[in-house]
């Protein structure tokens, strides 16, 4: 069994709450004839159909689906930066484990042209 190191475990957690948010929007839509793709990247066809009036959602829908894409675009628009900091720490942990197993010293690597 292995062991998922907690900020590994919290951003599998928060792409499956994104993944649910998408998929609870894209079914209220379904609902009434609006049929958007799967996945975060078809996100602004799902904000279109909810601003474009022709589509003839109910006013309740719309607010719901602003609700949904606001949550969305706060909680997951950009990392937090203790994620960002721990995740950075950790590489740095097993990059000096690594070199303190293998007896080797640091080198750096060369960036490709």
């Amino acid at each position: 069994m292995s062991r998922t190191s907690l900020p590994d475990r919290r951003a599998i957690l928060l792409v499956r709450q994104r993944t649910q948010l998408i998929n609870a929007l894209r079914g209220h839509l379904a609902e009434f004839g609006i049929v958007v793709a799967k996945g975060p990247v078809h996100l602004d066809k799902l904000n279109d159909a909810i601003d474009e009036l022709e589509t003839g959602l109910p006013p309740m829908v719309r607010e719901i689906g602003r609700t949904y894409l606001d949550q969305i675009a706060v909680s997951f628009g950009r990392k937090p930066r203790l994620v960002v900091a721990i995740a950075l720490a950790n590489k740095m942990a097993r990059a000096v484990w690594a070199m303190l197993t293998k007896k080797e010293n640091y080198w750096n690597p060369v960036a490709a042209a």
